[in-house]
């Protein structure tokens, strides 16, 4: 059922209405834009093209827009006319219009499909509690989380490193791990094989063998569709004016800030428009 979910999603459509490719493609301006695995495109050697299907491997067709397949999938499981699940998300707008419009697009794609998801919000501090930390594994095991049925959209947070990303999401003691099995059981205990791949990952310092690791990682939870990753990854289109330099002159850490990080070498160059001086 998960990995039907993930064949739902049309990421073609989704560039066009999350990323307004469509609309800039009638400007004349063509939208550099990526496919999302677990890892986005901003990590570079680090990502796996999902549209690459030689380095992918074949699991590259569960990221690929299959509703013939999606159903199948379905049926297979049990569902041959579809079903319905709870469709978690936070409905504070702590997230913002973006995320806002991500859900209601998912939702109109499962449903199409004969997922039919019942949106159910929350505000931030419930639905980190009971959904985002819902299989916290201590609390668990204490009986402070019960864990929940269905499904979230949730943004993550940033991370310094892919080895720092996988620890954190995929190993069952991570500080962002929100639930996993391969069997249906025990959800707060992860799924051993991540676990034992991203401690693996954590203890190797050559960077090629990290890189080679994960890939694997990606190819496995693609396959798993434990979290069905963001559509699409696209780079902004910038109007800068000429009197400001120093503008991109710095890439952004992981967790950055504006001030202290992205505009901290910007200058303003009188000598060019629009306050060049004669």
């Amino acid at each position: 059922m998960r990995q039907a979910m993930s064949m739902m999603i049309d990421r073609d459509a989704y560039a066009d209405v999350i990323d307004n490719r469509d609309k800039f493609a009638a400007q004349g301006l063509e939208l550099q834009w990526k496919q999302s695995t677990i890892l986005g495109a901003g990590w570079g050697d680090f990502w796996l093209d999902p549209r690459d299907d030689g380095k992918f491997g074949p699991n590259h067709k569960y990221l690929k827009h299959n509703l013939d397949e999606a159903k199948k999938l379905m049926s297979a499981a049990g569902f041959p006319s579809g079903t319905n699940f709870d469709f978690y998300w936070l409905s504070d707008n702590t997230f913002g219009a973006l995320y806002n419009n991500i859900v209601q697009l998912y939702h109109a794609m499962f449903n199409d499909a004969g997922l039919r998801g019942e949106l159910k919000g929350l505000p931030f501090n419930q639905w980190v509690d009971q959904i985002v930390q819902g299989y916290f594994y201590k609390e668990t095991l204490a009986g402070t989380r019960k864990g929940y049925s269905g499904a979230q959209l949730m943004a993550e947070r940033p991370f310094a490193t892919p080895a720092n990303l996988v620890a954190s999401t995929l190993h069952y003691l991570g500080g962002a791990f929100h639930g996993m099995t391969p069997n249906g059981n025990e959800a707060h205990k992860g799924d051993p094989k991540l676990n034992e791949m991203s401690e693996k990952l954590n203890i190797e310092f050559d960077r090629n063998k990290q890189i080679e690791q994960t890939h694997e990682i990606i190819r496995y939870t693609t396959q798993q569709s434990y979290y069905i990753p963001q559509g699409t990854s696209a780079k902004q289109f910038q109007l800068i004016w000429p009197v400001l330099s120093g503008f991109n002159m710095d890439t952004s850490p992981p967790n950055f800030t504006n001030w202290a990080d992205n505009w901290l070498n910007f200058w303003i160059d009188d000598t060019k428009a629009p306050i060049k001086k004669t």
